[in-house]
């Protein structure tokens, strides 16, 4: 390991994404395990939308969690490889700010962009309110009880 990069030494790109993978496996560990821990019958309607919903966002954490391991460990195998740091799209070197900010990025900014971006205008369009699960909750409760 231990190749000098421009930027810096690949051993610290290492030491980061080693860190990454643990953190990354012992929370998937600990979200499967949720999973499995929340097999109890629900009280009322509320309680089942509730677990519902805690069971989505698990699930997608979950799947989250598992897409950026494997992006660490293609970055793990990128570094024994030597290729680390190199795009995989038009093989340019990726800046170290860029590796420093996502270190398992396979991309150089301008091919993770696709180009050139163009930024929406947004000062017209009305945005949508977003609900918390408690509000969700809150509300599934309260039509529970007015039935």
């Amino acid at each position: 390991m231990g190749k000098n990069r421009k930027g810096g030494s690949s051993d610290s790109f290492e030491k980061v994404l080693t860190g990454k993978r643990q953190e990354l496996l012992r929370r998937i560990e600990q979200q499967r395990a949720q999973l499995n821990n929340n097999e109890h019958e629900p009280d009322d309607e509320a309680a089942l939308a509730v677990g519902s919903v805690e069971k989505e966002l698990a699930m997608a954490n979950l799947d989250r969690d598992t897409r950026t391991l494997a992006e660490v460990e293609a970055a793990l195998r990128s570094l024994e490889s030597g290729t680390y740091g190199i795009c995989v799209r038009c093989e340019e070197a990726i800046s170290d700010a860029r590796l420093r900010a996502l270190p398992w990025t396979r991309l150089c900014l301008e091919c993770a962009a696709g180009g050139v971006r163009q930024v929406p205008d947004t000062r017209s369009a009305p945005r949508p309110r977003v609900l918390g699960t408690l509000e969700v909750a809150g509300t599934l409760r309260s039509r529970a009880r007015a039935k």
